[in-house]
């Protein structure tokens, strides 16, 4: 069951192809260009909810997606009284909303929402990414010891599959099968990519960006702390761990148990069981993330919740390796396939780091990666190309939805109250 439709617009809000060139000259937005965009976000994802329901039911309907500006387009693909009405509660309310974030390169009398005439649904690209990967398996390609990716594109109604050298018999095989919204590009950065491994005190204080290993010293970074009915978890990677029920250590402290993994499901998420009869005592399962914590005694920053990542976001990962980095969303929905790695297609987003910095090094696995200015938790870092200028991250929605039962929802620790375990 899914647990997250209210906050869900930040999932698509913008699955925006930015041509790579622009993206790489990109700077860090200014503190007003993001709350500008938080604004409207939070505007218009209330109005998604109070009209259709939820996301799931709101992309039958059409797309939508941020400009470079901040301002949103929504796309769709008929007019009916549904969408009539929601166009209309967005203009009144937009409206009435304080201004005061406005970016400077924007004009007061520019309009805040956009919209379009779109001929093919969220839902819509959603199929056509489906059958997509169904005729590559058919093929046989995911064997071929490539990395693929696919992505939704709803700014140009397109799905992108890019791969590094893939011959002209397979690309015709695929162009006669699919629709023409199926876009074929080379990527030569996929040709070496690598999803990649391993602040080391003892925290008795259980939060994110915090390293941990296993009994052979592989090690990686935390997300954070997520609960379930009355159980905690320490959140990390998939691939750090093979969910053995084996001891997870910090330094040489017992942490937790490797309790399970989502791999194979197509989700790059491992949990770290934070049992009272595995922990060393002392410990507390916390909302706190290590971020510029270097010259600090302590945390340094929290979680205030969690939320979908949406294209064209400016999101920031701690790590054990790099720090904290920070870059942009350029694709938020894709589906992965990493060259010779056994778990087959992971569903993640893809970051571009910012220019002239190294995204994510070995080590930073597993990584909170987050809203540097709101700190709700997007996602897990899952690795980078081998020059670091490229990432990818597990959407915290997955997981949640993942893990989640009808009874007992799964979410990301963001009490402000420190738990004692043991």
């Amino acid at each position: 069951m899914k647990k997250h439709t209210i906050t869900a617009l930040l999932f698509f809000l913008g699955i925006l192809l930015m041509p790579l060139a622009a993206q790489a000259e990109s700077s860090s937005p200014t503190k007003d260009e993001l709350f500008f965009r938080s604004q409207n976000q939070d505007n218009v994802e209330q109005l998604i909810q109070e009209v259709f329901g939820s996301y799931d039911a709101f992309k039958n309907y059409g797309t939508v997606y941020f400009a470079d500006d901040g301002t949103i387009t929504l796309g769709f693909t008929e007019r009916n009284e549904k969408v009539k009405t929601f166009e209309n509660k967005v203009n009144d309310l937009l409206r009435e909303t304080t201004l005061a974030y406005r970016p400077s390169l924007m004009k007061e009398t520019a309009p805040i929402v956009h919209y379009k005439r779109a001929t093919y649904s969220t839902s819509d690209l959603e199929h056509v990414e489906e059958q997509l990967w169904s005729k590559m398996r058919q093929l046989g390609l995911p064997e071929q010891n490539k990395t693929m990716m696919t992505s939704i594109d709803t700014e140009h109604e397109k799905v992108i599959l890019e791969v590094h050298n893939m011959s002209s018999m397979d690309k015709e095989k695929l162009t006669q099968a699919l629709p023409s919204i199926v876009e074929i590009q080379e990527n030569a950065d996929l040709s070496s990519p690598r999803i990649q491994l391993s602040r080391e005190r003892d925290w008795t204080k259980l939060g994110g960006g915090i390293r941990v290993h296993d009994s052979e010293g592989n090690y990686c970074t935390t997300a954070g702390v997520a609960k379930k009915g009355n159980r905690y978890f320490l959140l990390t990677a998939g691939h750090c761990l093979n969910g053995d029920k084996s001891v997870v250590y910090q330094g040489s402290t017992v942490v937790g148990h490797d309790h399970s993994t989502a791999n194979y499901t197509g989700i790059d998420v491992g949990l770290i069981s934070l049992d009272a009869n595995t922990l060393a005592s002392g410990r507390y399962a916390t909302r706190l993330f290590y971020e510029h914590a270097e010259d600090k005694s302590d945390y340094d920053s929290f979680i205030t919740g969690y939320a979908p990542v949406y294209q064209n976001a400016y999101v920031c990962k701690s790590g054990i390796t790099t720090g904290v980095t920070c870059g942009y969303v350029t694709k938020s929905s894709t589906t992965v396939n990493f060259a010779n790695d056994r778990y087959g297609e992971l569903k993640t987003a893809f970051i571009r780091g910012e220019k002239g910095s190294f995204y994510s090094r070995g080590g930073d696995s597993g990584a909170i990666t987050y809203d540097p200015v709101t700190h709700k938790l997007y996602g897990i870092h899952v690795g980078g190309v081998a020059n670091g200028t490229y990432g990818w991250m597990t959407k915290i929605t997955d997981v949640i939805d993942h893990y989640s039962s009808p009874n007992e929802p799964f979410l990301p620790y963001s009490n402000s109250q420190n738990i004692k375990l043991s």
